[in-house]
């Protein structure tokens, strides 16, 4: 009877842990996409490189010219670092 109140007890610690920790992985809820820059020498070093994130790192550019140049291509969704 001990054992089975432990193992009920087991699977709630468990299942609070992973309800935690995934709300911890993306808090405000945003869908992460994977942007692959294209292979220019424009975009320094994004160029050719693949990033998960709600939001390309190039948009923070203040350099349209490079924004136009590095525009990512949107793929699949991914997990927010």
């Amino acid at each position: 009877m001990a054992a089975r109140r432990f193992l009920g007890g087991a699977f709630v610690v468990i299942g609070v842990v992973i309800g935690t920790s995934a709300f911890a992985e993306s808090p405000d809820e945003e869908e992460c996409v994977e942007w692959t820059y294209p292979k220019e020498s424009a975009c320094g070093n994004l160029s050719g490189k693949t990033e998960c994130k709600a939001t390309p790192s190039i948009e923070a550019s203040e350099d349209d010219d490079k924004k136009d140049k590095c525009k990512p291509t949107k793929g699949d969704t991914c997990f927010c670092e």
